[in-house]
């Protein structure tokens, strides 16, 4: 065997267990102990897992130090991110993004979904950046690329056209934050321009949504709607889904829809976090 892994625990379990690996794949675990692989590993009693999936990260946000936010707001944080990333040297975001990864690989994660600011600021620079970092632990960690329009679509032009480049340029999702549009109407048009350009690159959507302690915003109904209008169920991600924790009586037929979408429409509530601890 390639890999033996030696008197090692599995999650839940209290027998002492030892694993064989072949071509990437387990193809052993047995309590009698195995002959050596070529790689021998003794666990002395530690857990074995799968390697962890970081369904939702930032990056290019991450180990920054600077202003502080006083509100305690997502929307603060935007906007002090706004102007922080502006100026932002592309070594800089290298540099945190690669520690970053460091630090996920050495706590046993291999796949990450990453979220890069697509807009009319940092145009695409971030989004060179992070590729440029993730390039550097290719074959270690597999990190999809989420192009993120966090200013908008629906009324920017410009950020449209940097989805539609960054789409070719390296990013591999498609995402949105229909919520951050200026009322319903234009986070409808926020979804539809996502699903035309994640349809034109046969690419997934994992959209921000709804994050927010308002229960005017239901885009979450909107995202489900177009998801089977598309065909696209199984394909798209809708994290946060904080107004879901803030609507006393939810729109008749809404939990349906979101049904129909499927199980690819994965959501990551956090009704329940602080609006200071929200990165994005």
């Amino acid at each position: 065997m390639d890999l033996t892994i030696h008197h090692a625990r599995l999650d839940g379990a209290e027998q002492i267990i030892s694993l064989g690996i072949t071509d990437g794949k387990i193809v052993a675990i047995q309590e009698t102990d195995l002959p050596p692989g070529e790689v021998a590993i003794e666990a002395n009693g530690a857990m074995v897992s799968p390697a962890f999936v970081d369904p939702h990260f930032h990056l290019e946000n991450a180990l920054l130090s600077g202003a502080a936010n006083l509100s305690g707001t997502l929307r603060e944080a935007i906007n002090i991110y706004a102007g922080i990333k502006a100026d932002m040297s592309r070594e800089n975001i290298v540099g945190r993004a690669a520690q970053a990864l460091r630090m996920a690989i050495a706590n046993g994660t291999l796949w990450m979904r990453n979220n890069v600011d697509i807009d009319q600021i940092a145009r695409l620079r971030l989004l060179d950046a992070i590729c440029e970092a993730c390039d550097k632990f290719a074959g270690v960690i597999d990190v999809q690329v989420v192009a993120f329009p966090q200013l908008g679509l629906a009324r920017n032009p410009e950020a449209v056209d940097l989805m539609w480049q960054a789409m070719a340029r390296g990013a591999t999702v498609v995402g949105g934050m229909p919520h951050g549009e200026r009322d319903m109407d234009d986070a409808a048009r926020h979804i539809e321009i996502a699903f035309e350009i994640a349809k034109a690159h046969n690419a997934d959507v994992d959209m921000h949504v709804d994050e927010t302690d308002d229960p005017y915003w239901h885009t979450l109904e909107l995202l489900a709607d177009k998801t089977i209008e598309m065909g696209y169920q199984g394909r798209v991600t809708a994290g946060h889904c904080c107004a879901h924790g803030c609507v006393g009586q939810r729109p008749c037929g809404a939990g349906d829809r979101e049904g129909a979408a499927g199980p690819g429409q994965h959501l990551h509530e956090f009704a329940g976090e602080p609006a200071a601890s929200r990165a994005g």
